[in-house]
């Protein structure tokens, strides 16, 4: 990836700051829709906990609600669990579809980004300019699918390092020698 930004420095200066910044607003944008995402994918498993939760309650009693004439209600309940579930799904889908898309035009957007403000810095845009920074931002096409969830685990590691009560106490200011800092908690 250095080796890539250091081809771009050579190749259009300091217009690489603009390609940077797109990255970095696209991470922004990526982190709020994985967050939204994953509250999705929660929800939607508890919708289809639910949903599996009546069946089973369904077959189970299958006999009752026959001898009762319950389906009409039964199924009114399953027909109302399924279309959450299904609304959930749909959500899921768009959110991940738009993820798809932001990743896919992501070294396009830094590409023009780059050359637009080459252009403006008042640099003509040659082809062998144009083919060198779109080639080299298709290289940075991988790392830059992966930084996202890169920067994700290293913020998880970050936080697993805190502590998960206040009175077990900081683990990262005790060392071996100070094993008394732990049993106080």
């Amino acid at each position: 990836m250095v080796a890539a930004l250091t081809l771009l420095c050579r190749e259009v200066g300091w217009s690489v700051l603009p390609g940077l910044a797109v990255v970095g607003a696209v991470l922004r944008v990526n982190r709020a829709l994985a967050a939204r995402t994953f509250a999705r994918q929660q929800q939607l498993t508890g919708a289809r906990d639910e949903r599996a939760k009546l069946m089973r309650e369904v077959l189970g009693g299958i006999k009752a609600i026959k001898l009762q004439a319950w389906e009409l209600a039964f199924a009114k309940r399953v027909q109302t669990a399924r279309a959450s579930e299904l609304t959930l799904m749909r959500h899921v889908a768009w959110l991940r579809s738009l993820l798809a898309a932001l990743f896919s035009s992501t070294p396009t957007l830094v590409a023009v980004a780059m050359l637009g403000m080459h252009t403006l810095r008042g640099f003509p845009l040659t082809l062998q300019s144009a083919m060198a920074v779109l080639a080299t931002v298709n290289l940075l096409r991988s790392p830059l699918v992966f930084l996202p969830s890169v920067l994700q685990s290293m913020q998880a590691l970050g936080d697993s390092c805190a502590p998960p009560h206040p009175k077990l106490g900081d683990f990262r200011r005790c060392s071996p020698g100070h094993s008394a800092s732990l049993s106080r908690a």
